[in-house]
């Protein structure tokens, strides 16, 4: 044992259990703030926003915002998600 781990052992401390999932929650509230702030109607506090940004912006933020709620619905049910590298319907 070393560090942290150590002097808890010490000092008869309980090991504190962290609920992953509502870690990963925590992450992923952040994530989709920060995704939403990031849209062209949003950004007006930086001072007006040109179409041509929101334009750009909004599609690659919508996909984003997509990928995150795909994230969500894997980590609420335990599946990974297809892109993390599962193949699906390998033939024999």
């Amino acid at each position: 044992m070393q560090g942290i781990g150590r002097i808890r052992h010490d000092l008869g401390l309980p090991q504190r259990q962290n609920e992953l999932t509502r870690l990963l929650a925590a992450h992923h509230s952040r994530m989709w703030v920060t995704l939403h702030e990031t849209r062209g109607e949003t950004l007006r506090g930086y001072g007006p926003v040109p179409e041509e940004l929101t334009a750009y912006l909004n599609p690659r933020v919508d996909n984003l915002l997509a990928l995150v709620a795909d994230l969500r619905t894997a980590i609420e049910s335990g599946a990974k998600p297809a892109s993390a590298g599962e193949v699906k319907d390998k033939p024999a």
